[in-house]
This record gives C-alpha cells, structure tokens and sequence, in this order.
C-alpha cells in the first residue's frame, strides 16, 4: 500500500526468542516522518507486548498442568483408596464374623491379591515419575482382559455385598482371552 504523504514503522514483537507478530504504526495523511527515537520506543513497545503476550501463555500452561495435575492426583487416590477397601472389609468380616476355613483361605487370598494391587499402583506411581525425568522403560506384555474384569468384580465383592449390592459379570462373545 503506498501513501503519498506518510511513513510507517514495522517492528516485530519478540519476545524469548520467539516471534508473536508485528507492531505496525503508519502515518497516512500527515507529512510527518518517523525519527530514530520513534523506532526505538516501538521497538521497546513491541517487546514489552510480546513479553505480556507471552506470559499469558506460560500462564495457561502453568493453569493447564495445574488442573492436570489435580486429575492426576484425584484419580491416583481413588485407585488407591480400591483395593484398601477391599482389605479393610475382608478385615472386617474376619474380625466381627466366625469364618469357615474354606471362606478363611479365600478371604487370605483377595487381602493378598489387594495389597499386591496396591504395590502395583505404587509401582505404576513411580513409573510415571521415570516418565517424568525421561527415565521410563516401556515393557509391553499381553494381558487377559477378562481375567483382569473378573479380578476386578471379585475385589469389589465384598464391598458391594456389604452395601447390599448385587454384582453380575458377563463375558460377550466377541471377548477374547489374549495369547
């Protein structure tokens, strides 16, 4: 675009090594002119919007990782907080009832299958703080699905029957162990 009686300044507005846009001034109907001095209050002009554009953004990061990080934190408590459940019922069944042997042995084997899935999640937990630092292995395996539903019903069991809840588990026919 030409003016015929005009001047114009473009400067860019960086900031961190990172360009966010240009700061443009123009006089179109006047005759005067920009000077050094006009560039230079641009230019610091330009930094210090490019700088408040900035740290909005590093803002609502930190605001995102934030949130993210309290997502985290309120679902690793939770899948914590499941298999103790689980423990602390069976612990209370065997404390304020007579237990058969039978029941006795079953009873053992879900404490122990719950505390080992709490050493899990405290695994898992540590794995993430690998991934964190850029230490992380990734092991891939197979897993049996059902198996691990099952698993799943059968630690919440004792809770839901206690709550008077009825638990029904199903496998569809298009469920597959894997290999």
């Amino acid at each position: 675009m030409l003016f015929e009686d005009g001047s114009g300044l473009i400067v860019p507005m960086k900031a961190r090594d990172q360009v966010f846009g240009t700061l443009t001034l123009l006089w179109t109907t006047s005759k005067r002119r920009y000077r050094a001095e006009d560039l230079d209050f641009t230019c610091d002009v330009a930094r210090r919007a490019a700088l408040a554009l900035d740290n909005a953004r590093l803002f609502t990061e930190a605001d995102r990782a934030n949130r993210l990080n309290d997502e985290f934190l309120s679902t690793l408590s939770h899948e914590l907080r499941t298999p103790m459940n689980v423990i602390l019922g069976w612990l209370d069944v065997l404390a304020n009832e007579d237990v058969d042997e039978a029941t006795y042995g079953a009873v053992l084997e879900t404490l122990t299958r719950n505390a080992n899935i709490q050493v899990q999640l405290i695994d898992d937990l540590l794995d993430v703080s690998h991934i964190a630092t850029g230490k992380f292995v990734l092991k891939i395996e197979n897993k049996d699905i059902v198996s691990i539903a099952n698993e799943a019903v059968r630690s919440v069991s004792p809770s839901a029957h206690a709550r008077e809840i009825a638990l029904d588990f199903e496998v569809g026919p298009g469920a597959h162990v894997a290999a």
